[in-house]
């Protein structure tokens, strides 16, 4: 009696992963720098200093088009002095 298996290539079963780790990384970085971003101006309305204030809160994801497991994001605001 013989057996036969055929062992799948790990390269080739893997060779999708990393594009689709990336995808995810970038999409959970952008969703997170978009919350932090609308909490942070939540935080200015309710602190009764304006709407157009709150405005000022700017929020960047790297990189800036495609995706990388190595997303980035950054926050700032127009008006350090007054935030």
């Amino acid at each position: 009696m013989k057996f036969s298996a055929a062992v799948p290539d790990l390269c080739e079963l893997m060779a999708g992963t990393e594009v689709q780790i990336a995808k995810s990384v970038t999409a959970g970085m952008r969703d997170v720098t978009d919350g932090l971003k609308q909490d942070l101006r939540a935080d200015v309305v309710r602190a009764g200093l304006g709407q157009r204030l709150a405005n000022t809160w700017r929020g960047q994801t790297f990189p800036k088009t495609g995706e990388s497991v190595e997303a980035a994001a950054y926050l700032s605001t127009n008006a350090p002095k007054l935030i």
